[in-house]
């Protein structure tokens, strides 16, 4: 049997991811969403929480990927550091 997301849920569930990074960064939901307008992971599209976090001088910036992709790229560039010689 395959288990699969429907649309509502993962809408939910990204609501709720959404709702808890605002509340982190100390914004509105609202100024949230507004600052990730037009933008979307080049992986994953709008499926996944796009990656925000507040930068020099505490502006607040939401990046064109989302945590999912990241943490995979970070995974990725670590395992292949491990594996060169000498290191």
């Amino acid at each position: 049997m395959i288990f699969s997301k429907s649309k509502e849920n993962l809408n939910e569930s990204l609501q709720n991811k959404l709702k808890a990074q605002a509340e982190k960064l100390n914004l509105k939901l609202e100024e949230l969403i507004a600052l990730g307008k037009d933008k979307s992971c080049p992986k994953y599209g709008k499926e996944e929480l796009l990656h925000a976090r507040k930068v020099k001088g505490g502006k607040i910036v939401v990046f064109n990927i989302s945590e999912k992709f990241r943490g995979e790229k970070i995974s990725l560039g670590r395992s292949k550091k491990g594996s060169v010689p000498g290191n």
